[in-house]
């Protein structure tokens, strides 16, 4: 045994790291020079890289981590996706995500989750029989002031007013 070890079961895809371990096994030569014993030197006993699931030992490019990360919002805006969570999934920490994302897409990650709900919900608002509190907990919304605050600051007016401009407009045809 060369020393080498993986801690564990290791699935394909999941993330190893080094441990390094003074207890490491001696090779049949080492033994036979005598000298230092072989369990006095540290050797790496598994290998851990932050490498994305289904890629394992590789690191993926900026490019590739920010379209996982806009791929899994766009799935799951519905529902609280917060950085640390999002960053646990692809197997980075929150300010690569951050970085990586920004540099990729220019806007911010919460940015991006905001004019994603926000567009869900303008599309739900065009119904005039749907209430706006219920179109801010389907677009993920934990409450109406969290989704009235996020509206306005995305389409610049409040919901109640952009419905408002949207029935006139309805009426007068244009």
């Amino acid at each position: 045994m060369t020393g080498l070890q993986l801690e564990g079961e290791m699935a394909q895809g999941s993330a190893r790291r080094i441990v390094w371990s003074p207890l490491a096994t001696a090779s049949s030569a080492e033994r036979s020079r005598g000298g230092i014993a072989a369990a006095a030197v540290p050797r790496p006993t598994a290998i851990k890289s932050r490498a994305l699931p289904g890629r394992p030992g590789r690191r993926s490019s900026p490019a590739v981590i920010a379209a996982r990360a806009k791929a899994h919002i766009d799935q799951h805006y519905q529902v609280h996706v917060s950085l640390a969570t999002l960053a646990d999934e692809l197997g980075i920490s929150r300010e690569h995500l951050c970085r990586s994302f920004r540099g990729h897409f220019r806007v911010t990650v919460t940015d991006y989750i905001r004019a994603r709900r926000i567009e869900q919900a303008l599309a739900l608002i065009d119904s005039p029989e749907v209430q706006l509190k219920e179109v801010g907990f389907a677009v993920g919304y934990t409450s109406y002031n969290e989704f009235f605050r996020a509206f306005k600051r995305v389409v610049k007016m409040t919901p109640t007013s952009f419905v408002n401009n949207l029935r006139v407009r309805m009426r007068s045809g244009t």
